[in-house]
């Protein structure tokens, strides 16, 4: 897969990118919400997935789901976020958002996730289930 990933948290990031490259993906790389948008927008080869960072939905972080959605319409969304139930699931679902991976994650559950978001996918490339996971309760 061709995947765009926003991290905020260099450790996060650069563990991350190492973790998809070394599963066969084609990691590309933004530092910031802008950073992406730019990226998206200069960028006109297809994306197969876009994993970014959410916290509060409050101000700029709406836009930037939905300036991205404007852009690529068809590519889905993962978004890591650090509480659940950040945004509504309608909202979510109509911006292109096909799960949800509550931080911190450990590397299996990514790989489930996308697991997930592979098998919603049709052929044409498009996201035909939405599918909203969220971390199972750890058990001691």
């Amino acid at each position: 897969m061709r995947i765009f990933l926003y991290e905020s948290e260099i450790v996060l990031r650069e563990t991350l990118k190492e973790f998809l490259e070394n599963s066969g993906h084609e990691i590309l790389v933004a530092v910031s919400e802008k950073d992406l948008v730019r990226a998206v927008r200069d960028d006109h080869r297809p994306v197969d997935l876009i994993i970014a960072e959410k916290g509060n939905p409050r101000g700029s972080e709406r836009s930037f789901l939905e300036t991205l959605h404007e852009i690529i319409p068809e590519t889905p969304f993962l978004l890591t976020t650090p509480t659940t139930n950040v945004y509504p699931p309608d909202f979510l679902v109509s911006r292109g958002v096909v799960a949800c991976l509550r931080k911190p994650f450990s590397f299996l559950e990514m790989e489930r996730t996308l697991d997930l978001v592979k098998s919603g996918k049709s052929t044409t490339g498009k996201c035909t289930i939405p599918v909203m996971y969220h971390r199972e309760p750890r058990t001691a």
